[in-house]
């Protein structure tokens, strides 16, 4: 019987009353806000909610003769949200023959609200990149992200700033704040962001920083600086960061509770309990496959799933490998 891989990210929401909210300020110094909306879902498993809100996120990789798929897939975390009163229905077999790689948030459709703010951060990238060819700094990309925000920004003849002796982690800092007119996040923000990866040389040094939220990683959240070796920035750029971010981030769920919904989802029969791990040096919750050796162990990680453009979701990232056979 061939094999099959999945790895589940579950988006469990916090609580009923959670807020999720992003400001920014706009050009005329107003700020402005965009908050997430709540109502019903029509959680049906393993289906993501109806609500164009309700996010699932898919991944897919043929590798070594296993089909590997990653979903994201909304799950109630609190009593009465994202209830309909419908009765209980039981899981359709809906993951067993997916592959390929895509992403439901493209095919919902975004508000209105949240175009006008891709447009205003587009606007004030394209205003920068002027400002500075105007100002004899010709030859300055800026290349946005879906959300507005720079996913590459470099300069083709120049560095983007001055020489430092700095440690290389405070230049990158420094710099996102000085331009925070387009990398717009708050200052403690830019205190929080969590360095996952530094690669320094004597010509390079690259620096890859994840956002997070009172500790908690944001999904796909990159921020990447990369200098040369006299301490100037040659290029920095972000992944699916939400800057100014804000909600709470303690889950109603724990992560066995989300492991278990997981096993619901695949329309696998539910374990009673699972046998912990001691806890992974990357910080994720380990447990042992009750499926059996012959599977990986399951992890499950704590993460903020971002909601284009402006709002994010908390949720338990599950990875979770099983097979064909049910």
């Amino acid at each position: 019987m061939p094999r099959q891989s999945f790895v589940l990210r579950l988006l469990v929401r916090c609580s009923e009353n959670q807020g999720v909210r992003s400001r920014e300020r706009e050009p005329s110094g107003r700020e402005s806000s965009a908050k997430s909306k709540r109502g019903d879902c029509g959680l049906d498993l393993p289906v993501a909610s109806r609500s164009p809100q309700t996010t699932r996120r898919q991944h897919g990789l043929a590798m070594h003769g296993l089909v590997k798929a990653t979903l994201a897939v909304l799950f109630a975390a609190a009593p009465g949200w994202c209830q309909t009163g419908a009765p209980e229905q039981k899981p359709r077999q809906h993951f067993a023959n997916l592959e390929g790689d895509f992403d439901v948030r493209d095919s919902a459709p975004r508000s209105e609200q949240a175009n006008s703010l891709v447009a205003q951060r587009r606007g004030v990238l394209e205003v920068f990149r002027s400002s500075l060819a105007s100002g004899g700094g010709a030859g300055a990309k800026l290349a946005p992200n879906e959300f507005g925000l720079p996913k590459m920004f470099f300069h083709e003849r120049s560095a983007l700033s001055a020489p430092s002796q700095k440690d290389p982690e405070e230049i990158a800092r420094d710099f996102l704040r000085s331009h925070n007119t387009i990398f717009p996040f708050a200052p403690y923000e830019i205190d929080q962001l969590r360095l996952v990866g530094r690669d320094v040389s004597r010509d390079l040094s690259v620096l890859n920083f994840s956002q997070t939220v009172r500790g908690v990683p944001v999904f796909h959240g990159q921020v990447k600086v990369i200098l040369d070796g006299a301490g100037r920035v040659m290029q920095a750029g972000v992944g699916e960061v939400v800057p100014q971010l804000d909600l709470p981030t303690a889950p109603a769920l724990t992560a066995e509770d989300a492991v278990k919904a997981a096993f619901r989802s695949l329309g696998l029969p539910e374990p009673d309990r699972l046998a912990s791990l001691p806890e992974r040096p990357d910080g994720r919750l380990g447990f042992r496959n009750p499926r059996g050796d012959r599977f990986s162990d399951i992890a499950a990680e704590l993460s903020i799933f971002p909601m284009p453009p402006d709002s994010g979701r908390l949720a338990y990232r599950v990875f979770l490998e099983t097979d064909k056979q049910r």
